[in-house]
């Protein structure tokens, strides 16, 4: 699992307030229940957020609501 923090300030902390609408957060990686890819549901939504990875079967509905979400991309991969 790998999460990286894009931002022109070079800013690497989601608890800094100078974090601008332009930070990307990548999330990378298998996606599992415990690696708590859930708090982008309601969460970090002033971010764009890009998920890469190979969804749990019983995460899918999660999937299907993060689709939703206009800030949120999605794209699946195969993890080797």
């Amino acid at each position: 699992m790998s999460i990286c923090i894009e931002n022109e300030k070079k800013t690497t902390s989601l608890l800094n307030k100078n974090l601008v609408s332009d930070t990307i957060i990548y999330f990378g990686g298998r996606i599992e229940e415990y690696k708590g890819v859930d708090i982008f549901i309601n969460n970090l939504k002033k971010f764009t957020i890009q998920i890469y990875g190979k969804w749990n079967e019983k995460l899918l509905q999660l999937k299907k609501e993060l689709e939703l979400k206009n800030n949120i991309t999605l794209l699946e991969s195969v993890i080797f």
